[in-house]
């Protein structure tokens, strides 16, 4: 199956119109019409495409510090991100976010990174961004329509055709693993365990390399339980 994105302008709403989602995702990523009333000004929208057929779109937010003081600046913002509910569990989402890298570095060349945030009751969606490239910032918005939100971001300079950029995702994809299969705790030792082998890369078989991964390996335990005593304070 051929994933595929491409720019929508005001006049197509006919060719995504069909497009619905659960009853229960609306409130997290709205409808078509509503993508389609947004200001066009602020917001693009582009189609998902699968073997040449449209079944699922999204909203670039060209300006989204209006709404979100603590985006990074230059950032873009995926909003409304949606697949049909015909076509949902094909992995057709993930292969979408996977996508949006070289495509949105062709389309905005001077964009730094793309962000979004996602709800914290809406774990599956939580997964699709973490397993197509997004990495958790740690930053919490907390006033989102249905709940507080999570901020994830994913860097867009350097991404598209370089060595640097495809060993980043690489990296994001084999932490979405280790997040999915070793247990809470177990990731923090893992972490600390590589970090040591860093410190050692003279020796055969270790590297430097073990360093960065096992500190980033070792925040998937560290970074929920700073967000957990930071806002037991408030």
């Amino acid at each position: 199956m051929k994933i595929t994105l491409a720019p929508l302008g005001p006049g197509d709403l006919p060719r995504v119109a069909h497009i619905r989602v659960a009853p229960e995702q609306e409130v997290f990523a709205g409808t078509v019409a509503e993508a389609f009333a947004e200001d066009a000004g602020r917001f693009d929208l582009h189609v998902i495409e699968a073997d040449g057929v449209a079944v699922g779109l999204f909203k670039i937010d060209r300006d989204y510090r209006q709404t979100i003081p603590n985006a990074a600046p230059g950032a873009l913002v995926l909003r409304a991100f949606m697949i049909d509910r015909a076509r949902q569990g094909h992995g057709i989402a993930t292969a979408a976010v996977r996508a949006l890298p070289a495509y949105l570095s062709r389309h905005y060349p001077d964009a730094r990174a793309v962000e979004l945030t996602v709800n914290h009751a809406n774990g599956a969606a939580r997964a699709c961004y973490l397993k197509g490239g997004f990495a958790d910032t740690g930053q919490d918005w907390l006033q989102g329509r249905a709940g507080p939100q999570d901020l994830l971001r994913m860097d867009l300079r350097g991404t598209a055709g370089s060595r640097w950029g495809a060993w980043r995702m690489r990296a994001k994809r084999l932490l979405v693993r280790v997040r999915q299969r070793v247990p809470p705790g177990l990731r923090l030792l893992l972490g600390l365990l590589l970090m040591i082998g860093g410190l050692f890369a003279f020796l055969p078989v270790l590297g430097l390399w073990m360093l960065p991964l096992g500190f980033a390996i070792a925040a998937l335990d560290v970074v929920p339980v700073l967000r957990w005593l930071r806002q037991g304070r408030k």
